[in-house]
């Protein structure tokens, strides 16, 4: 009985390596995500180049001019992180201070954004703070035919239907274009078009004097933001960009670190059933004492 009794308790022990062993050795799905850390990941984008050198990797483009780069830096100053990954890309500008620069919370924290446009650079960099290191998105171009930057705008009808998206998308636009062009402008779209057919929520509109916006409606419970691109100049690839920049910005993952918690709890598990097996030991030799004397008790008894 002891024996068994040992033996359940060993593999109750066991469990939680197993189950660790498990998830190790299960088949990764099937996504095309690029692995930066244990817990950070970033989507890959089609028809863009990868380029990864431990917790950064950089997307370009070279018909756009264009690149995206992700990268984690340590320090829990945003704008510092974000200057940093501006120096990483040899980006200079002649600006000190951002055209633009806001919060934006989102279900994963509160991204610090800064837009940037100088000459024939543009910059649109998020960084979000998450345990003393900052994890920085950022959009680049240095196109002459175009400047283009990202924006996003907070989505104020909670729960929207298919006919609210084109209302709560042109809204938007103009908030955009009030933020970064003109804070009086109020003219109408020439024309709109979904870059993807069968996706309400992507809508391209033309403005007259070559400005265009890409806008995606982003709307999962509690996020509910539009994410819009703005293009001044050529726009042959303002839908390829935004695409990029949202796939990128909008597949962030980062997983919480909890090892340390894991072990923790295995520690104060195995504590418990250590506790718990000598305790069951030391009843085992007192309960083995007693008999004996019973039983010496017994023979005295009988002699």
């Amino acid at each position: 009985m002891m024996r068994k009794l040992l033996l359940l308790i060993f593999a109750l022990l066991l469990l939680p390596t197993l189950t660790l062993a498990q998830e190790d050795n299960e088949e990764p799905e099937d996504i095309p995500y690029l692995r930066l850390n244990t817990n950070f990941s970033v989507p890959d984008i089609i028809g863009w180049e990868s380029t990864i050198e431990g917790e950064t990797v950089l997307f370009t483009r070279e018909e756009s001019d264009a690149q995206i780069y992700v990268r984690v830096v340590d320090t829990i100053n945003s704008i510092e992180a974000i200057d940093a990954a501006i120096a990483d890309l040899g980006l200079t500008l002649e600006v000190t201070e951002p055209d633009v620069e806001g919060r934006i919370g989102r279900l994963d924290g509160t991204w610090f954004y800064r837009i940037f446009r100088d000459g024939t650079t543009s910059i649109t960099a998020y960084a979000l703070l998450q345990s003393d290191e900052n994890y920085v998105v950022l959009f680049a171009e240095e196109s002459p035919d175009y400047d283009a930057v990202h924006f996003p705008v907070r989505n104020t009808v909670s729960d929207p239907t298919p006919d609210d998206v084109p209302v709560i998308i042109n809204e938007a636009s103009q908030n955009t274009l009030q933020a970064l062009i003109d804070e009086t402008y109020d003219t109408e779209p020439l024309s709109t078009r979904n870059p993807a057919e069968d996706n309400i929520l992507w809508v391209e509109a033309t403005y007259p004097d070559d400005i265009t916006t890409v806008s995606y409606l982003f709307a999962p419970q509690g996020e509910n933001i539009v994410y819009i691109t703005l293009v001044e100049g050529d726009a042959t690839d303002a839908a390829i960009l935004s695409d990029a920049f949202d796939s990128v910005f909008l597949g962030f993952v980062i997983t919480p670190n909890n090892i340390e918690y894991l072990y923790l709890g295995l520690g104060i598990s195995a504590t418990i059933m250590l506790v718990l097996i000598a305790s069951i030991w030391l009843r085992f030799q007192n309960a083995r004492k007693d008999l004996a004397l019973v039983e010496q008790l017994a023979e005295d008894e009988n002699a």
